[in-house]
């Protein structure tokens, strides 16, 4: 998930095939209650880029367990005109219940915390997310409400979020997503974009174009990918 990214900015030719809906997470705004298959490893990586010479590149390394906990480590380096920053980070998400097994609906916990290169601890957030599949599994509706604590700042602000994203694969392994993310504290986010599957492997290619609602220029365009293995 890019929240890592996105709130200190605030201020991603294949051969395709059929394939299930996946899920989000990455660089997507809103999270799925999913995790990758137990005992596996998989990794994310993303560009983004934001205009005016600043972007950032993350990359994710993650491992299930067979109890639903899924950690993952972040590795982020951002530009925002005048030299580069590094960033890490540590997420664990824990599911209650899980869609992709079974269940009626997914419903999970995540708690994630970001540091500077000097391994001051800048960031702390924790929400729920919960996805709802629909349409026999084609269709996920994602939904987010959590906190996060600014520590960064003098003031250590707190505040809240909130979100609702759509994941609907709509043939020839190509899936269509678009979210929307609101802050209590900041301005109103949109993102939508395509996923799609590298052949007969377990890797995906997404393409999105995310936009500030309250602000045009803090767009931002992203090229991702994440792999299974």
């Amino acid at each position: 998930m890019k929240k890592q990214t996105l709130f200190p900015l605030m201020a991603t030719a294949v051969c395709l095939s059929p394939f299930s809906v996946n899920a989000s997470g990455g660089h997507w705004l809103v999270d799925d209650a999913a995790v990758i298959p137990p005992q596996t490893f998989g990794v994310e990586a993303w560009y983004e880029d934001f205009g005016s010479s600043a972007d950032a590149f993350t990359v994710q390394p993650a491992y299930a367990f067979a109890n639903g906990l899924e950690v993952t480590g972040v590795i982020e380096s951002v530009s925002m005109g005048s030299g580069r920053d590094e960033g890490y980070g540590l997420e664990g998400k824990y599911l209650w219940r899980d869609f992709e097994a079974g269940d009626d609906f997914g419903l999970g916990l995540v708690i994630t915390s970001a540091f500077d290169d000097s391994a001051s601890l800048d960031e702390i957030m924790a929400y729920v997310p919960v996805t709802f599949p629909l349409a026999d599994g084609d269709w996920l509706v994602h939904v987010n409400v959590g906190v996060m604590q600014d520590r960064a700042s003098d003031d250590d602000e707190t505040s809240g979020f909130y979100g609702v994203g759509s994941q609907l694969a709509i043939g020839g392994g190509v899936e269509w997503i678009a979210e929307v993310l609101e802050s209590t504290e900041d301005d109103t986010f949109a993102q939508t974009g395509f996923r799609f599957a590298l052949g007969q492997t377990d890797g995906v290619l997404d393409v999105s174009y995310g936009w500030n609602l309250d602000n045009s220029d803090d767009d931002w365009v992203t090229l991702g990918f994440a792999w299974e293995f």
